[in-house]
């Protein structure tokens, strides 16, 4: 399956942010069969329920809960859709200091309602470390260079591993 995932978040409060995703289908393929479209939109929630400021450190906890909506087409073959309403629950917890940076997040995935494609609960599990380098470029002037290494785990099958690069000024 190809698909592009448009996300957009918005923080509503200093510990409150929302979530919209929006997945597109640019290709999926069961046997000579492909289509494409709308795949199951999910909406979610993050509230952090805890947050210690140090000196260059913060520890922090965020509860979750989205939902995602059978809006994806269970008529098209193959199916772009599960037909079920799903609930996702999940804890994350996060390190970020001057020098090294971790998160973990562990998501349940409710499926109560019984859809033709992808039955069955989940539980997806995420985790990150990264290490920041202050590199000075010019006079007054620092470049902050951070490497993450992320590794992600759907018990059910899949497994994900990621490497991100940012770049932000100091």
């Amino acid at each position: 399956e190809t698909s592009l995932h448009y996300e957009v978040i918005y923080g509503l409060t200093e510990n409150l942010s929302l979530t919209a995703e929006v997945p597109h289908v640019v290709e999926k393929r069961e046997g000579d069969n492909i289509t494409d479209g709308l795949g199951e939109v999910a909406l979610r929630a993050k509230y952090q329920v805890f947050r210690k400021d140090t000196l260059g450190a913060q520890d922090k906890v965020a509860l979750i809960y989205g939902m995602k909506f059978p809006t994806g087409s269970e008529d098209r073959n193959p199916a772009l859709g599960s037909g079920a309403l799903d609930h996702l629950f999940g804890l994350s917890l996060g390190h970020e200091s001057t020098t090294w940076y971790g998160f973990a997040t562990g998501r349940y995935v409710l499926r109560p309602e019984a859809g033709t494609r992808e039955q069955g609960d989940r539980v997806l599990v995420d985790v990150a470390v990264g290490v920041g380098v202050l590199v000075d470029v010019a006079v007054g002037v620092g470049v902050l260079v951070a490497v993450a290494v992320g590794v992600g785990v759907l018990v059910d099958v899949d497994v994900a591993v990621g490497v991100a690069v940012g770049v932000s000024k100091s």
